[in-house]
């Protein structure tokens, strides 16, 4: 079995606590180093770059419907963790990715 390598570091896009960066590693900040539910969320991006044959990294910054898919099942992933909020999830997909979705609309795919 293949697994990731999780580096806890800074050096992330501000608007994130935890970052994929293909083909092998998972950054999350320090702060979020305990976050069970934020780790189980990247390692989903890993596992959907594996199960692309590394497609998901290029699907993901070109195909936003692609993009909307692979977080909302990174959240549904996250939501099965304490501090999973599908209210908060919610809010992430629709102001921090980019994509032309309303927060109700994130919340329907979400718990739907």
């Amino acid at each position: 079995m293949i697994f990731p390598r999780i580096e806890i570091t800074e050096d992330i896009p501000e608007q994130y606590g935890g970052q994929f960066i293909p083909p092998w590693t998972i950054k999350i900040r320090p702060k979020y180093k305990d976050d069970a539910g934020l780790i189980a969320h990247e390692i989903e991006h890993f596992k959907q770059f594996i199960r692309t044959l590394g497609l998901h990294a290029i699907l993901y910054n070109f195909v936003d419907k692609y993009k909307l898919l692979a977080e909302v099942k990174a959240y549904k992933v996250q939501l099965k963790y304490p501090c999973g909020n599908a209210l908060v999830f919610a809010d992430f997909i629709s102001t921090k990715y980019n994509l032309a979705i309303t927060k109700e609309e994130a919340l329907k795919l979400l718990i739907g």
